[in-house]
């Protein structure tokens, strides 16, 4: 599986202001980047690969899922002024019940949802022979 590509640049330059133009300027090379590594990946010898796209991110239910468990309060519990780690922020004390821990990053209680579905769901549908 190729990693989730682009998100950290669009967030990224979203939160220092930029248009949804500039934003969506960022698109090819982040299509770029994702065509190298597909490329670099099967280059190694992988023969089926599952490229996913940016999480739905205007989807969540933005006062749960995008919530981090430790930060500062608010509607989100996060400020870029008081990132997790910082000594004033509080830490998460109840990993298993969050999707995220510091307003960008998963816990691992969601990429267990997420290994669990490529596993179920995903895998058997690639109809891969390791017997070979």
């Amino acid at each position: 599986m190729i990693g989730e590509i682009g998100t950290n640049d669009y967030t990224y330059a979203l939160f220092e202001g930029k248009t949804h133009e500039e934003v969506k300027a960022l698109v090819p090379h982040v299509i770029l980047a994702i065509k190298e590594a597909v490329k670099r990946t099967i280059d190694y010898g992988a023969i089926q690969l599952i490229v996913p796209g940016n999480l739905p991110i205007g989807c969540f239910d933005i006062k749960s899922i995008q919530k981090s468990c430790c930060g500062t309060g608010g509607d989100y519990n996060f400020s870029l002024m008081n990132i997790c780690g910082v000594s004033r922020v509080l830490v998460c004390f109840n990993l298993d019940k969050s999707l995220n821990w510091d307003g960008s990053h998963l816990t691992q209680q969601a990429y267990k949802f997420m290994a669990r579905w490529l596993i179920q769901d995903i895998y058997p549908k690639l109809q891969c022979n390791f017997s070979t």
